[in-house]
């Protein structure tokens, strides 16, 4: 008797890290969710699991490394144009992350 070969299926939470990280940490929660066959409140609960911090700010780390490999890169640019570059056009996005204390000492302009 043959063996049939077993089919994977693919785990939604290891493709959705990939998607968010493909994406510099632009990707949609909504998005992510639609092909995984769960609801929001599943899908965010099975990432927490799995990967130890919510979606939403695993997208904001990854944009958060970008800028810091960005700034790294080009010291001249100022935060505000590196910012801006990412899609990050909303002072928000880096209010609510838990290194907004440390950024709030900072000069708006041109820090380094």
């Amino acid at each position: 008797m043959k063996k049939i070969p077993s089919y994977r299926v693919p785990d939604p939470v290891a493709a959705a890290v990939r998607r968010i990280t493909a994406s510099r940490g632009s990707s949609r929660i909504d998005d992510l969710v639609a092909g995984s066959g769960w609801t929001v409140r599943q899908f965010e609960r099975k990432f927490l699991e799995q990967i130890g911090i919510a979606p939403k700010l695993y997208g904001r780390i990854v944009r958060l490394n970008q800028a810091l490999g960005t700034k790294l890169a080009s010291t001249q640019r100022t935060w505000t144009e590196i910012t801006h570059e990412l899609g990050c056009l909303a002072r928000k996005c880096w209010d609510h992350a838990p290194w907004c204390a440390a950024r709030k000492s900072a000069p708006e302009h041109g820090a380094a």
